[in-house]
């Protein structure tokens, strides 16, 4: 069976065609991000409560996948405290790029890591271990919880003993943070 470049081709080209290439929305670049992270923090309430409680400039927001068509996308805040610990919320939202806003479009989830040991390589780089009996997944109902007292851990059932400092966390830290955009 001979089959000619040229078809070969035009197949090529249907199959990235019907597979749905995620093209670039518009206004995707940065000026835009910072802006529609704005519109959230105010919007996104957990977010907004994070930011209150260890400040705006503690806290990293972003959306994953920014400038994808496909959604909802997922929106992230983050924060890294005590020492050690790390608590990060994530939802779904909707991204309408006309206008920078976004829109909730599902439940958020809530995650807490707790670093065990921090490593720094000779290149630089960290490595990092987990306390894995101190992470924790939970939902709305128990972030109400933490925010009602203040964002103690024992709320979330961490005893007060492992609420210590790390060695080299604070680096650990400032070389997650390195690459991210801080939302003024």
């Amino acid at each position: 069976m001979n089959i000619s470049h040229e078809y070969i081709k035009l197949i090529c080209l249907m199959t990235l065609l019907i597979s749905g290439c995620d093209r670039q929305a518009p206004q995707s670049d940065m000026k835009n991000h910072v802006s529609t992270c704005q519109h959230g923090i105010a919007t996104i309430p957990w977010a907004k409560q994070m930011d209150d409680h260890f400040g705006r400039a503690q806290v990293d927001h972003f959306i994953t996948h920014y400038g994808s068509t496909r959604q909802p996308l997922p929106w992230n805040s983050q924060v890294h405290f005590g020492g050690r610990f790390i608590l990060s919320m994530q939802v779904p939202v909707n991204v309408d790029y006309t206008t920078n806003q976004v829109s909730i479009a599902g439940a958020p989830e809530f995650y807490l890591h707790a670093v065990d040991t921090v490593e720094q390589l000779p290149d630089g780089r960290h490595s990092s271990s987990y306390a894995s009996d101190l992470q924790r997944v939970f939902d709305e109902a128990k972030w109400k919880q933490l925010v009602n007292h203040q964002f103690k851990l024992e709320a979330l059932g961490i005893p007060t003993d492992e609420q210590r400092s790390v060695d080299g966390f604070d680096g650990f830290v400032n070389a997650a943070r390195q690459p991210r955009q801080l939302i003024p």
